[in-house]
């Protein structure tokens, strides 16, 4: 669906359900090759297998689906998270609708259900946000180091995350910030001691 222009009707059959957070979802063939957020507030559960009818959208850079019907009731098992370095995350573009993220070259996974870790090296603990970096130079226009990763490290009230090890398991996306840089959705995040 991402070779698709925006307001073209799209159709996908039997894509699996990743992660669900407010007022969008995720799914993925099941060949685990591509991933595609669909903006839709219905009850779906992450294993369960779906037909998903709309439009092609473009939110912040990321291209999602719009639907007009989703349907389906079949459950299946969650599909494991890619494991991957935070410089890997996020690919080059795909097609003449889908851009990439800056500067990179390796696949596209804007979609993939993902599993990153890191140190946590700046925490915005009002807006859920946080950024952790595994070393490997990857990061955006601001001035924090690291992935910026929404949802929040599990730490006690009034401990700071900052220095924290963690293990992320969500969805590779992006944000756009005059460029794309790299973003995860987080379904899960856990310390890691």
């Amino acid at each position: 669906p991402r070779y698709l222009p925006n307001n073209t009707t799209a159709n996908i059959y039997n894509w699996i359900v990743t992660a669900v957070f407010p007022g969008l979802f995720y799914i993925e063939s099941p060949d685990r090759l591509f991933g595609i957020g669909v903006s839709s507030s219905q009850s779906v559960v992450p294993g369960q297998i779906l037909t998903v009818r709309g439009t092609m959208t473009t939110i912040s850079g990321e291209r999602r689906i719009s639907p007009t019907s989703v349907s389906g009731t079949t459950l299946t098992s969650q599909l494991q998270p890619w494991g991957m370095s935070n410089r890997l995350l996020g690919g080059r573009a795909v097609g003449p609708y889908t851009a990439g993220i800056i500067g990179m070259a390796s696949p596209n996974n804007v979609g993939l259900r993902v599993r990153v870790w890191g140190k946590v090296t700046y925490a915005d603990t009002v807006s859920g946000y946080f950024y952790m970096s595994d070393g490997s130079g990857a990061g955006d226009n601001s001035s924090h180091v690291g992935v910026r990763v929404t949802g929040t490290v599990p730490v006690g009230q009034g401990v700071d995350p900052v220095g924290r090890f963690v293990q992320v398991t969500g969805i590779s996306t992006c944000f756009q910030s005059g460029s794309l840089y790299r973003l995860v959705r987080a379904s899960d995040v856990q310390l890691v001691q």
